[in-house]
């Protein structure tokens, strides 16, 4: 599976553990590039963010509406094996929702859940920014 990756070294590195930043349902890895990925490369932070397959310019063998949580499950531990040290995972939205079911890998350093929406029991206004620590 050919996954899109933008990787943003860091100026000078100060972190041990990399940032890699996962997408909402309606983007891809390109919507953290401008804002996000440059300002933490300049904090010291080595950084990537993924597009997940069917978005961006990750390539899918499946139509988007037949992809699962379990695909995107797969093609983010493909990318975490690469690295080093175990990545902290920031998520929004669908990326989010995805750290949530993955968060207790021993891959994972930890991760940050922004706007996740789990249907049904909780609003938007309560599980807008939830940090999750791992280790």
């Amino acid at each position: 599976m050919e996954l899109e990756l933008i990787h943003q070294p860091p100026q000078k590195m100060k972190f041990k553990h990399p940032l890699l930043f996962l997408h909402g349902a309606f983007s891809g890895a390109w919507c953290w590039k401008e804002n996000y990925l440059d300002y933490f490369a300049s904090q010291g932070f080595g950084c990537l963010a993924l597009s997940l397959r069917g978005h961006g310019e990750s390539k899918s063998h499946k139509p988007l509406d037949r992809l699962s949580l379990r695909d995107y499950q797969e093609d983010l531990f493909s990318v975490i094996d690469q690295f080093e040290a175990p990545p902290l995972i920031i998520g929004h939205s669908m990326g989010a929702y995805l750290v949530q079911q993955v968060q207790q890998s021993e891959k994972i350093h930890s991760a940050l859940a922004l706007c996740w929406k789990q249907a049904g029991w909780l609003d938007h206004q309560h599980n807008c920014h939830q940090q999750i620590n791992h280790h």
